[in-house]
């Protein structure tokens, strides 16, 4: 592949513009190269990535470097007689992408010698699993719905002096007409509902300028037009908001999201609200401004400042309902740059993140569930790579099967049918 030719394929895919050939074409490339290529082409990415300015977009977290730092160090050890070994520079910016091409790059090395030695890796026969889009289900206050991805862009709806439309990157967008307001003469109780699917996620921009990253199989329900007492809405499964100040004679009108068991008090800010229901706390975690979460079961309250994390218990069991730590902000808000982030996370909620995105059915064989897991993986891969990335230093293994199915095993065990 000539310089002009990756450099192009390198553009889109900072982008997110490449087609999936393109994408296998480069990696079954990049592959072959060997060390002083290799570190060639990761230079170009760089500068690219620098000249675009999207490098402020991506999670930096030194920690991952580290991590990549000692995975180079067991290659060097492990296949420095086959010269598969190569150094990267300490790159901090672009940690996580370059992880992600690199990730790529040890998964199918591993993939195609492990099929070489004739170790059961991932079938090749076995279809792969694309990764979610951008997919949403709008249910309108007369209960008629609109399946999202399947409308073109352009005014989609029009409810209580709110035109809904969708623009050409496929957000949804309220937008107030001339005659809105937040005035009890103009207020209809009319709602609105957006539901992601498992492998969809949406974006939605609200009357009132909030906007909204819903991740997959999670549930918005919110009024067309706000209260002009408060702006509540509801939220179930994970959510990142950015939440637009409005006032009216004056006054601020708070703005509040409701979810199983808490009740999130916002003036003005940023942060991200987890209510998956598989997990046992629902966590919010604060980066800009302020809020206070209020534990429905007990009726405490915590006032969280940035930089940390409420975690409220789905269920009363004696013990402490509301609490508050240090979060981690990279990692909580990772996916709506386009990544997984796992930090020491166990194998099952793991994979959790991928049945959720992926939509697949999991089945574990044996006891495979004491590892962990760190580091930064895109969203924007097929379920192979992620899988042979998780392979790489861990004692799992796993298989992909007919209709988008994983076993997963541990490699010591000797259960597995």
């Amino acid at each position: 592949m000539r310089k002009e030719e990756y450099r192009e394929f390198l553009r889109k895919y900072l982008h997110q513009e490449h087609s999936e050939e393109e994408y296998r074409t480069f990696l079954v490339w990049f592959r072959s190269l060997d060390m002083d290529n290799a570190r060639v082409v990761i230079d170009e990415y760089e500068k690219l990535l620098m000249e675009s300015g999207l490098e402020e977009e991506l999670p930096p977290d030194p920690r991952l470097m580290a991590k990549i730092e000692e995975r180079l160090d067991q290659l060097d050890r492990s296949e420095q007689a086959a010269g598969k070994v190569f150094r990267l520079p300490w790159w901090s910016k672009v940690a996580a992408t370059i992880a992600v091409l690199l990730a790529v790059y040890w998964g199918i090395d591993r993939f195609q010698n492990g099929l070489a030695s004739g170790q059961q890796d991932m079938a090749i026969n076995v279809p792969d699993v694309a990764p979610g889009q951008n997919r949403a289900l709008l249910t309108l206050s007369d209960g008629s719905s609109i399946v999202l991805s399947e409308v073109n862009p352009g005014e989609i709806a029009k409810q209580a002096l709110v035109r809904i439309e969708k623009d050409e990157q496929g957000e949804l967008i309220y937008s107030p007409t001339e005659h809105y307001r937040f005035s009890t003469e103009n207020l209809k109780k009319e709602y609105n509902t957006i539901q992601t699917p498992r492998s969809g996620q949406y974006k939605v921009l609200l009357p009132d300028g909030t906007k909204v990253w819903m991740n997959s199989m999670t549930t918005l329900r919110f009024p067309v037009t706000f209260d002009p007492v408060e702006r509540s809405v509801e939220l179930s499964g994970e959510a990142y908001f950015e939440v637009a100040k409005a006032t009216l004679s004056g006054r601020r009108i708070p703005f509040r999201v409701k979810s199983n068991g808490q009740v999130i008090e916002v003036t003005g800010t940023r942060f991200n609200v987890n209510t998956y229901s598989d997990d046992s706390y629902i966590k919010t975690t604060l980066l800009e401004g302020g809020v206070n979460v209020v534990a429905e079961l007990n009726g405490k309250s915590v006032e969280l400042k940035p930089g940390e994390q409420s975690l409220v218990k789905n269920k009363a069991d004696g013990k402490e309902v509301i609490s508050v730590r240090k979060a981690d902000i990279e990692g909580d808000i990772a996916w709506t740059s386009g990544y997984f982030h796992f930090r020491e996370t166990g194998l099952k909620e793991v994979m959790q993140q991928l049945i959720r995105w992926y939509d697949i059915e999991v089945e574990y064989v044996g006891n495979p569930a004491g590892e962990k897991f760190s580091g930064y993986v895109s969203r924007n891969v097929s379920l192979s790579n992620v899988l042979s990335m998780l392979e790489q230093g861990s004692d799992v293994k796993f298989e992909l099967l007919e209709g988008a199915k994983v076993r997963v095993y541990a490699a010591s065990d000797d259960t597995r049918q």
